[in-house]
């Protein structure tokens, strides 16, 4: 596309659903990955760590290629992916002081002002073999809940950062 064409409606419309399937695709290996980890060790920081690294290499992979289809020959795959991780590094940042603060640190705080506390866990919801090592425990809920919280932020943020500074055509 010439640089003086503005992409169509419909160009803008396949970005962003491209931009949401694999936001997606990225956001359950992040949760299949956070969550896996932090049932066992119960580290909010380090399973946060883990699974923010895995998402950022498949979001940019999948970004340069089929999102935003980025061909710019002026700006090295390196350099991109140096303002791409700069973008995301960011995000984790944010991601990282929220479960610092939300779930490590202050966590009877927060499992008391969301009354996850008068949660009966026993109910199937919780307990069953699917939710109760995600969901099973006022801690496990607080984490599930702030983990989503998170992913919104850096879905959002994450956006803007791709489209407007590290594959702006």
């Amino acid at each position: 596309m010439p640089e003086h064409a503005l992409p169509s409606h419909k160009e803008k419309a396949h970005e962003l659903i491209m931009y949401l399937i694999f936001g997606v695709l990225a956001t359950i290996f992040y949760f299949i990955i956070r969550l896996s980890i932090f049932s066992i060790n119960e580290n909010a920081v380090f399973s946060e760590t883990v699974a923010q690294v895995v998402a950022i290499i498949f979001a940019f992979i999948a970004n340069k290629l089929w999102v935003f289809k980025n061909q710019d020959k002026n700006k090295s795959v390196f350099l991109q992916f140096i303002h791409f991780l700069v973008g995301r590094l960011f995000v984790l940042a944010i991601c990282l002081a929220l479960a610092f603060l939300a779930i490590d640190k202050y966590h009877d705080f927060f499992i008391h002002l969301l009354h996850l506390n008068k949660i009966d866990y026993a109910n199937f919801l919780f307990s069953n073999t699917l939710t109760k090592n995600i969901i099973g425990t006022s801690l496990l809920l607080e984490n599930f809940i702030f983990a989503m919280l998170g992913q919104i932020i850096a879905i959002v943020t994450n956006y803007i950062i791709s489209k407007f500074i590290v594959f702006k055509n």
